[in-house]
């Protein structure tokens, strides 16, 4: 039996970000509770490679040793990324989905590696 797909990978090499996003996410529309600020999770940035848990451990690994920055949106994705240790507490920003009610989690994580010329 194969791992479950439960997220999407894009790698924007230009601007060595990778984003990351739940499978269920790709195309909705998300509210700030805070300011009502609507973002929406386009395929443009988002929609990329599916992806299983083992796939985001890989690839969260390696954008961090890349020196590259996560952006990461879904509970799912957000949970993988907090056993690895990489979500300081406090660190979520939660959007609303207003068709479900549902908290929604964002992340943007940096990673700086020194230059070692």
């Amino acid at each position: 039996m194969s791992e479950e797909i439960i997220s999407y990978i894009k790698e924007h090499k230009e601007a060595r970000t990778v984003a990351i996003v739940d499978v269920d996410l790709l195309g909705v529309e998300l509210i700030d509770p805070e300011t009502n600020h609507k973002i929406k999770i386009s395929e443009h940035f988002f929609g990329g490679i599916p992806a299983t848990k083992h796939d985001l451990i890989r690839v969260m690994r390696e954008a961090l040793k890349k020196s590259m920055c996560l952006n990461i949106i879904g509970n799912k994705s957000i949970e993988v990324a907090k056993e690895l240790g990489m979500v300081p507490k406090g660190s979520i920003r939660f959007y609303i989905d207003p068709k479900s009610g549902e908290k929604i989690g964002m992340i943007i994580i940096f990673s700086f590696v020194p230059f070692l010329g």
